[in-house]
Order: structure tokens, then sequence, then C-alpha cells
């Protein structure tokens, strides 16, 4: 990609390149024969003048037009003009620099959720419960944030309005409240109770204190994940032997309409921690690989076809897929630093979300990360 930029300001014109370089879709050229060339030009009042060319010059579809950026503020004026270049060379699906990442960060053993933009910047803390807040998850339109907070007797789910910074307790039953997973309908979600002495998967309506049970065993089910069409769920189970101790956790898949749940993987491998693309319809999760867990994904159609992404040392835990169904952020565990990476499953190149240096000192652990929805 050559990009010419005229009329805005050097810290502007450098927050573009670095948008356009870390969305992975481009690598920039000073080369008239690269594939792309893409013109920005100020035309003043907040409007920019965009012109997205192919290789020979010509515009591409839908390629020429204007982009106004007056009412935006901060970083998302060069994240919303990069992601629609790329939604009109690629798709709407390639937007992802707008996007946010939840995660759990510890500081003076207080875990709390925090949020910031794909590129590290704008840092900002969305719980301030002093305790242990944890497991953070996006609703499908990205207004509310949802997380489980431990109290002394119980775990309660909390749901967070992050237009009116209100909370509102989602769910509270006796025992634990975990793991909210929305339905790509947005009207319901999938958790995990213990209730009558055990742990299983429920789904409840939102708003409503009624629930059904998906698993009525005593296994420990847990971290469930909706398929794109919203008529499947991936998740981990665990048996509990009569010994009291709990069998190494395997991943299943349960198909609500059919109402039967099945194994995935015939191995004896644990595996943990699923997620599964809108976009790409791939699953993500770790693997205990060794002595340690790496990352790997698999279409769920077929297991077979599992690729094991990331081995390098450490524990890489929790992915979680960028809504371009080509981009998971996950954490790494190694020698007792816990950060955030994204990884590139194209290109298996993976980097280090870095903070600022205040932001790097203010963490001593960062783990649990939820990639937003497609804006």
């Amino acid at each position: 990609l050559r990009l010419q930029i005229s009329g805005l300001s050097s810290a502007l014109t450098q927050n573009i390149k670095r948008d356009f370089q870390s969305s992975g879709w481009f690598a920039l050229s000073s080369s008239p024969a690269a594939n792309y060339t893409v013109k920005i030009t100020n035309k003043g009042n907040g409007t920019l003048a965009i012109e997205i060319l192919d290789s020979s010059g010509q515009p591409v579809e839908k390629g020429k037009y204007t982009h106004n950026v007056s009412s935006l503020k901060g970083n998302l004026v060069q994240h919303r003009l990069v992601d629609e270049v790329l939604s009109r060379v690629y798709s709407k699906k390639s937007k992802i620099c707008a996007s946010r990442i939840a995660f759990c960060g510890l500081r003076n053993g207080i875990k709390e959720i925090y949020t910031v933009d794909f590129s590290g910047r704008n840092l900002k803390k969305i719980t301030n419960y002093r305790s242990l807040a944890v497991e953070p998850a996006w609703s499908v339109d990205n207004r509310y944030l949802s997380y489980t907070v431990y109290g002394r007797q119980n775990a309660n789910l909390v749901q967070m309005d992050l237009l009116t910074r209100k909370h509102r307790l989602l769910s509270h039953f006796p025992g634990l409240n975990a793991g909210a997973s929305f339905h790509p309908d947005g009207k319901s979600y999938a958790l995990t109770l213990s209730r009558d002495s055990k742990v299983d998967l429920f789904v409840m309506p939102i708003g409503s204190k009624r629930g059904r049970a998906l698993t009525n065993d005593h296994n420990i089910e847990a971290t469930p994940v909706w398929s794109p069409d919203g008529t499947k769920l991936c998740y981990v189970s665990a048996a509990i032997r009569s010994n009291g101790k709990v069998s190494t956790p395997r991943l299943y898949m349960m198909d609500l309409t059919k109402k039967r749940a099945w194994r995935m993987f015939r191995d004896g491998a644990e595996r943990v921690s699923p997620d599964w693309s809108k976009t790409s319809n791939l699953i993500a999760y770790s693997k205990r690989h060794g002595r340690q867990y790496v990352l790997a994904i698999c279409d769920p159609t077929s297991p077979g076809s599992e690729t094991i992404l990331v081995k390098d040392a450490g524990d890489w835990e929790a992915p979680s897929w960028a809504p371009d169904g080509r981009h998971l952020v996950c954490s790494r565990n190694l020698n007792g630093r816990q950060t955030l990476f994204i990884i590139d499953t194209v290109l298996k190149k993976k980097k280090e979300i870095r903070l600022n240096s205040a932001g790097k000192a203010y963490f001593q652990k960062m783990s649990l990360p939820a990639w937003s929805n497609l804006d």
C-alpha cells in the first residue's frame, strides 16, 4: 500500500500509517507499483477526500469518496478512516481499527476490568470494585460489557452500559454466575451456574430470572461460546471422578436444535477457553502441549483440521477473535509476567500489545481478553 497524505498534521499522519500497518491487511510501500495507492487530502472543516487506486492507477469500486471526521475525537479519527478504506478494498468484516479489547488487569492484588484500543492506546478503567472482577464479555452491539464479580459468598454476573456508565445485576443466583456468552440475536446469553451442588450450563433471556438448563450432570461445564448462527455451543466439560478429583477438561459441542452433545476430539489432550469467530467460523482455544499451553484453531465441522498457531515459550491462554476473523488476542504467561498479544492467523505473526510506560508499570498481570464485535 502506498499512502499519499496532504494537509494533515504530522501526528495524525503517523497515526494513520500505524493503523494501516497494525491492521495486518497492508504493508506500506513507497513504490508506484504497490497494489493500492490511497490518497488522503484535507479539504477543511473536518472533511477528508479519499481516493483508493489499484495498481494500474484506476479507482477501485466506491474508491472515491469524502470522509467527515469533525464529530470524532482522539484516536477515532484515524481508526474510522482506516476502517473505511479496509471495508472498501476488502469487505465490511475486515474493519478492526475502531474495535476495543476488554481485559482483566491485576494491580496491587486487585483485579478490575479495563478496555484498550487494539493499538494499545486509550486505556480505560471500567470497574472499581476493589475485589475480583474477571471474564469480560461484549454484548452483540458493543454497548454493554459484562463480567463476573467475586464477593465473599457469591460470584455475580454484572453488566455495564458503556454509554451511561450504569451497572446492573445480570445474574445473581446463589453460588457461581460466570462465563456470559451472548447469543448472536442479542436476546439471551449462556452462562455457568452452580445449583444443587452441580456446575451446569444455562441459557437465560436478558432481563429474566428464569433460565433453561442445557446440561444436567455431575461434570463441571464452563466457558460456553455460540456458533455464528446461534444453533450450537462449544464449551469445556470435565468429569468429577469417584475419588473427587476432576478429570482432564475437554471441548464439547452441543447442537441445541437436535438436543445432543458430543466430544470434539477423541485424543486425551486438554483443551480449554474456546472462542468461535462470527466471521471465519473457526474456533480458537488453548491446548495442553507438553508442559505448556499453546494456541490452536480448528474448523468445528472438521476437528482434524486443528492447527497450532503459537507454541513459543510460555502459556498462551484465553484467545478471543477480532471482528475481522483473522486476528486473535490472547494472554501469554512467561516467567510470571502475563501480557496480551495479538496473533495474525494468516501471517502467523504475533505482537505484544504495548501500553505506554505508565500503563506497563500499572499492571502486574493482564489476562482474559475479549475483543469487541463488528461496529
